[in-house]
Formats: C-alpha cells, sequence, structure tokens
C-alpha cells in the first residue's frame, strides 16, 4: 500500500498496481462482512472500495488463493 497527502487528504492506493493480503470476517458487523488486512493493517469492505477508485475506469483481476500456498 502507498500513503500519501493530497490536499489534506491522506490516500492510500496500491503500490506498483498490486495488493495481496488476506479476507477475514468483520466483527463489527452483524451480518457477512468482509474485512481486508493488508500490510498488517486492517480495511473494512468500504474503505477498500475507495482505495479501488484509484484505478476507476480501469480492469482488474482477482485471484482466491488457499492459505497454504
Amino acid at each position: 500500500m502507498k500513503r500519501e497527502v493530497f490536499r489534506g487528504h491522506e490516500l492510500i492506493s496500491f503500490k506498483d498496481n498490486l495488493v495481496e493480503g488476506r479476507i477475514e470476517w468483520d466483527d463489527r458487523y452483524e451480518t457477512d462482512m468482509p474485512k481486508f488486512i493488508i500490510d498488517g493493517q486492517e480495511y473494512s469492505l468500504e474503505e477498500f472500495g475507495i482505495m479501488m477508485m484509484s484505478c476507476e475506469g480501469w480492469n482488474f483481476k482477482l485471484e482466491i488463493i488457499e492459505p497454504t500456498e
């Protein structure tokens, strides 16, 4: 993840257009809502979506791999 401040706002984006992490259950919600652990930091689904907007209009590929790989 890459962090920078622009016009007083912290922007978090993907370094080298690649993100790796882990999907976990977000216990702040009573429903099946995911959270993402990236570089040791927790991000909600909403926060992850905001990060994705730095690539608006681009295509993406999502690969899910088992924890043993």
